[in-house]
């Protein structure tokens, strides 16, 4: 659990963490056909006095300008609601190369405004 400042960036925290981030994180190692894996699923959620993106597009079309985040927001602003990601790792015994490790690695972010 992490207590986040007052003001985005600042170096004051909130008191009695009324504005906090929590992470969590859950790990699983297995063998899948004589070959070790791991599956990781790590969780947030986040409180705070948070801009809304569709509160800055509404101000801009009203008042004729670019939309602006800091205008509108209480605290801060992040654009990713919602993220998967997935990896895989191959040693190279299959292809003769012992010292060698391929990864491929890909990931989807979600973001609402």
């Amino acid at each position: 659990m992490f207590d986040l400042s007052r003001m985005p960036n600042g170096q004051q925290l909130e008191r009695g963490f009324g504005q906090f981030a929590l992470i969590g994180e859950f790990e699983e190692r297995h063998e899948l056909g004589a070959r070790p894996g791991k599956l990781k699923v790590l969780g947030f959620v986040n409180r705070g006095r948070m801009g809304s993106y569709d509160d800055a597009v509404s101000l801009a079309r009203q008042s004729g300008t670019t939309p602006d985040i800091g205008l509108v927001r209480r605290y801060a602003f992040t654009d990713i609601n919602r993220s998967v990601s997935a990896g895989i790792s191959l040693r190279g015994e299959r292809w003769n190369r012992a010292d060698d490790t391929f990864g491929f690695a890909a990931a989807r972010l979600h973001a609402e405004f």
